[in-house]
């Protein structure tokens, strides 16, 4: 079937696709309600920003030990209650405007237990697709789970925008809570392989073991520095988009909404084009050229004075982005084994969303020292710079 959309016909897929899809739309809602409640209440580049660190830098401390714990007891053990405290973050949030007590500091710790919360589901999630799609079908599995991810990325912030100027904040925190109730009732249904459950193993030398197995895979450890390179500069369009809405475009939160849905579509297009490029020119060539294309858009949000031209950038920056990181996720999961598979994938999340964290931060910090443009385009020179330092083997 065209483009591997047969992959549906699984049903144990199909739910498992649907469910993760509506999760991530009530999490694009809340981190646009939240970002735009920091606008509006302190509204500092620095401030935004941070929500974007708090949101991950949990990631840093907390994947590699939830790799370890499901590659111990099981992938739906570990889902379950981070899942759990996800809900639990976004209904402190809806208290805390309930009752108008909402202030920077309380956006900021819990987008961090939000955070903590997500860092220990995905990476869990993301390795449970090798369990259920054909491995023939594994990258394309995984170019539809970014589909999913970006598809919500476009149907979240237009629904939050919409929330927010025509509703409230706790509104949109509410169908936030109603989205991802689904994934959990899929996660009790998760079957898991009699392999992954050990008994007697220590999840510090589980985590020791999986550090061994990474550094002894020059392949694995080249796509983890490819992912932080690109990703510590990228991040600039998800941090500070807001902001662009605001200072470029002169719109709300209805509009950053939409730029957000640009982002989406962007993203998209990228996954159903991504497996044609690379039979093309080859995996290190195509990796190399996405990240000197995502520079040219930073460069065009910097140069252009006009709306249009801008949305473009935006949109090709999405299908960039898409193109990078599904690609490296899906060699991940197809080179790395079963064993160790949640642990690869969590320690690609410590690289992918530590870089977040750290660049969204410096970027916010450089655009409230110097402008908001100039912060894109210094951005865009150092991602076409990390271009040269790709160094991955073709895939045969």
């Amino acid at each position: 079937m065209i483009f591997g959309f047969d992959l549906f016909l699984e049903r144990a897929y199909g739910r498992y696709w649907i469910s993760g899809f509506l999760a991530n739309v009530g999490w694009m809602i809340y981190w646009v309600v939240s970002t735009w409640l920091m606008v509006e209440i302190d509204g500092r580049p620095e401030m935004v920003a941070l929500v974007q660190t708090c949101l991950s830098i949990p990631v840093l401390f907390f994947a590699i030990p939830a790799g370890a714990v499901a590659d111990l007891y099981g992938r739906r053990a570990e889902i379950v209650p981070s899942q759990l405290l996800v809900l639990s973050g976004f209904c402190a949030v809806a208290i805390l405007i309930s009752i108008g007590s909402l202030t920077p500091l309380s956006i900021l710790a819990l987008s961090a237990v939000i955070g903590f919360g997500r860092a220990c589901l995905n990476p869990c999630w993301q390795s449970y697709t090798a369990l259920i799609a054909p491995k023939d079908q594994l990258k394309q599995a995984v170019a539809f789970n970014s589909v999913g991810f970006n598809l919500a990325r476009s149907i979240g912030p237009a629904v939050g925008g919409i929330m927010l100027a025509m509703s409230s904040p706790l509104i949109a925190l509410l169908s936030s809570i109603l989205t991802n109730l689904g994934l959990l009732l899929f996660a009790r249904t998760m079957p898991e392989p009699p392999e992954t459950l050990k008994s007697g193993s220590r999840i510090l030398g589980l985590i020791a073991d999986g550090f061994v197995y990474v550094s002894s895979n020059t392949r694995l450890l080249w796509i983890y520095f490819s992912a932080g390179l690109f990703n510590i500069s990228a991040v600039i369009v998800l941090a500070l988009l807001p902001l662009l809405a605001v200072e470029l475009f002169d719109t709300g939160a209805m509009g950053y909404g939409f730029l957000l849905s640009l982002f989406g579509i962007g993203a998209i297009i990228g996954a159903l084009l991504q497996s044609l490029f690379v039979s093309k020119v080859g995996y290190a060539r195509y990796l190399r050229w996405t990240f000197r294309v995502f520079a040219i858009a930073l460069f065009m949000l910097f140069l252009s004075e006009f709306p249009l031209v801008s949305e473009l950038a935006i949109c090709i920056c999405g299908a960039c982005w898409l193109m990078v990181l599904s690609s490296l996720s899906a060699s991940i999961q197809v080179i790395s084994e079963n064993e160790y598979r949640s642990r690869a994938q969590a320690l690609f999340h410590v690289v992918i969303y530590g870089a977040n964290g750290v660049g969204a931060f410096l970027w916010g910090v450089l655009a409230g020292l110097t402008s908001l443009t100039l912060a894109f385009a210094i951005a865009g020179g150092v991602v076409l710079s990390s271009s040269f330092l790709v160094r991955i083997p073709d895939e045969k």
